[in-house]
């Protein structure tokens, strides 16, 4: 450990990796585990690889609400059923959880290397 300015804030900088062929998430969880238990006001801040690592998953919420979005408007508003809206809609979650659903089926590793 080194203690070392991040964003003007004083930081201490925590270097490591997990075993060969171990996911990378378990390490990550390992070394923010002692953050979780420090004083208040102790926050962690990510940079590099990790922090790569764990903004998608930030941002899968908001790209389902941008497709739903976007296909209301160009598909389904246009529409003069009413019908036709709600099942336009549901196709983008039903292929979301479709595509989940087979990811687990065929046991795919859900990491990107």
């Amino acid at each position: 450990m080194q203690v070392v300015g991040f964003h003007g804030y004083p930081s201490i900088e925590i270097f490591g990796g997990g075993a060969p062929g171990e996911a990378s998430g378990d390490p990550v969880a390992e070394m923010e585990r002692p953050a979780t238990r420090s004083s208040p006001g102790f926050d962690v801040a990510r940079t590099g690889p990790v922090l790569r690592e764990k903004l998608p998953g930030r941002r899968a919420v908001d790209l389902l609400v941008l497709a739903l979005r976007r296909v209301f408007l160009g598909v389904a508003a246009p529409s003069e059923s009413r019908a036709v809206p709600p099942a336009v809609l549901l196709a983008v979650p039903t292929g979301v959880v479709g595509a989940i659903f087979e990811t687990l089926v065929r046991d795919v590793p859900n990491d990107v290397q």
